[in-house]
């Protein structure tokens, strides 16, 4: 047999002296890639054995390890034995997909190990073949070899089934452990979240007490202060006439910040109902309205305008304030309208943060300019209770306000604004 030669021969000749670190494992592999057959074979072919090794297995190991020939001739098998290396995913080597592996995947995976030419891998390899010993096994092979005659369990044997025992009970102890593991992680959590709520309490508790203190001190700066004017008073009425001026100045104090807050209140609830009209318009489905040249008009709307035509007096004016870039994409839908239904219409959006400075051109406009007012409901509360303010004013005219939720609701409204117009005249 000739001498093997080569890279993966070199590394094959590392992972057996390697492996040689457990003779029991590397018999074992020896056996599961060469056969028994051929185990066996080169197990006699290696010599004199020495005293106390009954199993070929381990004849052969003991031989690999101490004679350089016989690990040539090894390793010269192997490589014509071996599988072809298979590299398996990190996914499939994990505890729990391992069982799904076959025999010559796992075969396939060893033989990249041996032959990849580094000791984590033969280390890891060493503990995989342990780990696999029984998936191993051939037993195809193992049936077709004649039954020996009973004897005794060799000390391989033994070993292996030590081994399997060992290793039976290091997974319990690590189920045991992982448990144990995760209870100390449970508690791990726990406990952080109390010390959380612990260190929130007392950051809590060391604002109010700073608050406290300069409470304290503002007290105590007040009462020095008072102190020191009721020394220099020389009697009472000046005295009173002291409280009195403060009293005073307190109580204008007082009236300034009840205003304010009122201000900041009113403030505060156009602003709610600002962000609540926001939201709602933006879930708005963009709304298609068609033209009222071509369709007919429903028949309250023709019945109104026929009462239009039929008035005396001028043709009702309106006036719509209000909505959102949404809604006043429907501007020019709204002056087709007032034409095709015979009123005279005008439409501004909404002044939002100088609503005030509409006030003035408002009044104006309900003075002379226009008969009715629809608010639309994008608009200031501040605006339109001053709105229907000026419209009482102005002699009453009608301030309707429209929850505009599509152009129907403006009609409708406007329909509304209109009749009343109609009734005042």
């Amino acid at each position: 047999m000739t001498k093997p030669c080569g890279e993966s021969a070199d590394h094959l000749d590392s992972a057996l002296l390697c492996l040689g670190r457990k003779p029991e494992v590397l018999g074992f592999a020896l056996v599961i890639f060469l056969g028994v057959k051929k185990a066996v074979d080169l197990a006699h072919s290696a010599g004199r054995r020495r005293s106390g090794k009954v199993d070929a297995s381990i004849i052969l190991a003991d031989a690999v390890i101490s004679s350089k020939k016989t690990r040539e001739n090894v390793v010269q098998e192997l490589l014509e034995a071996l599988p072809k290396p298979l590299k398996l995913p990190k996914l499939f080597l994990k505890e729990k997909h391992q069982i799904h592996l076959s025999r010559e995947a796992k075969l396939g995976h060893l033989s990249l190990l041996l032959t990849c030419g580094e000791l984590t891998a033969w280390e890891n390899a060493n503990e995989l073949i342990s780990k696999w010993a029984e998936s191993l096994v051939d037993h195809s092979e193992i049936a077709s070899e004649p039954v020996p005659a009973k004897t005794k369990p060799s000390v391989a044997q033994k070993k292996s089934g030590d081994l399997k025992r060992q290793l039976k009970k290091l997974e319990d102890r690590n189920e045991k452990l992982q448990t144990q593991l995760g209870r100390a992680k449970q508690e791990i959590t726990r406990l952080q979240e109390e010390v959380g709520t612990a260190h929130r309490r007392h950051q809590h508790a060391k604002e109010n007490l700073d608050e406290a203190k300069s409470q304290a001190r503002e007290e105590h700066q007040r009462a020095v202060d008072f102190k020191r004017k009721l020394s220099k008073s020389s009697s009472p009425a000046k005295r009173e006439a002291t409280l009195r001026a403060e009293l005073e100045a307190v109580s204008k104090q007082l009236s300034l910040t009840s205003q304010k807050f009122e201000m900041i209140e009113i403030e505060r609830e156009d602003l709610r109902a600002y962000l609540q009209d926001h939201d709602r318009f933006n879930t708005f489905v963009e709304e298609e309205v068609p033209s009222f040249r071509n369709r007919p008009l429903t028949a309250e709307e023709v019945e109104l305008g026929e009462l239009i035509s039929k008035a005396k007096s001028a043709t009702p004016r309106i006036l719509v304030v209000g909505g959102g870039e949404p809604q006043f994409r429907h501007l020019d839908k709204f002056k087709e309208y007032a034409e095709v239904l015979g009123f005279s219409g005008s439409w501004r959006m909404a002044e939002y943060e100088s609503w005030h400075k509409e006030m003035t051109q408002l009044s104006k406009d309900m003075e002379s300019n226009f008969d009715a007012l629809v608010i639309l409901h994008w608009n200031r509360t501040t605006f339109t209770r001053k709105a229907r303010e000026i419209c009482n004013i102005k002699g009453q005219k009608p301030c309707i306000t429209c929850h505009y939720e599509g152009f129907v609701s403006l009609r409708q409204t406007l329909g509304t604004c209109i009749r009343q117009v109609l009734r005042r005249n």
